[in-house]
């Protein structure tokens, strides 16, 4: 499956909102942002994102793929969400 399938299946923006780190998996309900966090623990491995968020493997590939997509725009949230713990 391609990236833009697996995105189109698997990734959900819910409304009204239109910024891409708001998007979630459809049917799951988590954050892209928050796979992405834990995938840089598990140096990205979808095999390790799906087990830990208890996902289909294709579901994590999705969040790979979108985040690259976006990549500055989830690296901002990050680090947001970083600093807010580092206060």
């Amino acid at each position: 499956m391609t990236d833009d399938e697996l995105i189109e299946k698997y990734i959900w923006l819910p409304e009204p909102t239109t910024w891409p780190a708001e998007a979630r998996i459809k049917g799951h309900g988590q954050h892209i942002w928050a796979l992405v966090g834990f995938g840089q623990s598990v140096n990205n491995d979808p095999a390790q994102i799906a087990a830990g968020y208890n996902l289909p493997i294709e579901a994590a590939r999705a969040a790979i793929a979108y985040y690259q997509r976006y990549r500055a725009i989830f690296d901002y949230r990050l680090a947001e969400n970083a600093s807010y713990f580092e206060r």
